[in-house]
């Protein structure tokens, strides 16, 4: 915002995906041993196609132990949106069958969890899944918190 914060103007911002992935190659931040999990990873619209990052938030889950990342069908430029926001606030309906249609991808991996790096998305897809399966979908950070030390 240099044209209202003159101060701003040298001011680099970054996604977390970002800060997390540099963290653990770096080694600021530690993978814990965990127990081996196979997740995917569902790229959001904002963060990807909008932004431009699908790489970082890879990284991150790549740099976690006992992680094996598998990719949905559909994924970085080419992945379904998840239905929450642009969708959602206008065609309830259609916002479900968008989110149903992701978490059959999401399925169809085999993976165990379906992280994302939008809080609208992980809760436009939990909205859909019956209670006992809400626990599946994670927040990038919230993964990456209980994987490391």
């Amino acid at each position: 915002y240099p044209d209202i914060i003159p101060e701003s103007a040298g001011i680099k911002t970054r996604h977390i995906s970002e800060v997390l992935a540099a963290a653990l190659k770096s080694g600021k931040l530690k993978s814990k041993k965990g127990k081996a999990v196979k997740i995917s990873y569902h790229d959001p619209c904002y963060l990807g196609r909008g932004m431009g990052i699908y790489d970082a938030p890879r990284q991150a889950l790549k740099a976690l132990g006992g992680v094996e990342l598998v990719e949905m069908e559909r994924n970085r430029e080419n992945a379904f949106c998840c239905g929450a926001r642009g969708v959602g606030n206008y065609f309830p309906d259609m916002d479900e069958w968008t989110a149903r249609e992701r978490l059959d991808e999401f399925e169809a991996t085999g993976a165990d969890l379906l992280i994302t790096g939008c809080a609208y998305c992980k809760e436009n897809f939990q909205k859909v899944l019956p209670e006992k399966e809400k626990n599946r979908i994670r927040d990038l950070t919230e993964f990456v918190n209980e994987r490391t030390s």
